[in-house]
């Protein structure tokens, strides 16, 4: 087999960014490109048994990258990931109590860096120390809910997406009777929840595909 791979010196956008103009080694850790197309490559971290083929680290995403060839080096630009390579894809079937809490089943299906996150989450873990983390990340999203019956799968491969099924019950759920329907606030878990955005500042741009 004959592959036109290379190696690939990049940084990690969570800590210093390139700068041309200082002429010193900024980068710190190796990525395979392999030429893909007339001028495009595709990258591989062959370290991270969570990452898609194809694909970069999102904290190399972005980044300017030195190939070192024997007769010339040169620079890219790591491209960031289509949004559609990292998705998580909700199913909720909802339904009440006799004491009219609603009580939600819960399916979520995560591929690309979505999938990665959780897959490092629980890597090392024991099977009951698996389920913990899930739930106690659950909680940090749905605030007061209550969650039970979790069950998940294919934590260990990058080739199948990351898939879970929970139930989620809310009993201080603020909601209101119409005729035979329990209306709901529009977006009552995030209300709720804490501001993911502590810093005065933003830190990285936001890029839309």
């Amino acid at each position: 087999m004959n592959i036109d791979a290379k190696i690939a010196w990049v940084e990690d956008r969570d800590e210093d960014l390139f700068v041309p103009e200082v002429k010193t080694w900024q980068f710190t850790h190796p990525l395979v490109v392999v030429p893909e197309g007339d001028s495009g490559f595709s990258y591989y971290s062959p370290g991270d048994q969570f990452l898609p083929p194809g694909s970069a680290p999102w904290q190399n995403e972005g980044v300017t990258a030195l190939i070192g060839e024997s007769v010339r080096s040169s620079f890219i630009a790591i491209p960031f990931s289509a949004s559609s390579k990292n998705r998580t894809n909700r199913g909720v079937t909802m339904e009440l109590t006799d004491d009219l809490e609603p009580v939600a089943t819960v399916t979520e299906r995560c591929t690309g860096h979505a999938a990665r996150r959780y897959r490092l989450m629980i890597h090392e873990a024991t099977a009951t120390e698996k389920t913990d983390e899930i739930k106690k990340h659950l909680k940090e999203r749905f605030g007061e809910a209550e969650i039970d019956s979790l069950v998940y799968e294919n934590s260990d491969s990058a080739h199948l997406p990351f898939r879970m099924t929970y139930r989620l019950s809310y009993p201080s759920l603020d909601g209101s009777i119409a005729g035979d329907r329990f209306m709901l606030k529009p977006l009552e878990f995030l209300q709720k929840a804490e501001n993911p955005f502590t810093a005065q500042e933003r830190q990285n741009a936001i890029v839309l595909d």
